[in-house]
């Protein structure tokens, strides 16, 4: 599997899933995410359909009020 095809698999699955994303994000250590970011910033070509996900995740959470509340 290609990095691409990770990070567009990464997005389907946490795409306006608030369990997902927090479920994501209390399973990777920030030592995981340093490393995540930096792939993610080095190759964005490859992983916009991951930062394309999370940001129109977190829109939508904040435009409906579920930002702060599961």
């Amino acid at each position: 599997m290609n990095l691409q095809t990770a990070f567009d698999l990464l997005g389907e699955i946490l795409k306006f899933n608030k369990r997902t994303i927090l479920l994501f994000e209390s399973s990777v250590t920030s030592i995981e995410l340093d490393v995540m970011y930096k792939k993610l910033m080095t190759n964005i070509i490859d992983s916009n359909v991951f930062i394309r996900s999370l940001s129109i995740s977190l829109h939508r959470f904040n435009t409906v009020g579920l930002y702060n509340r599961i």
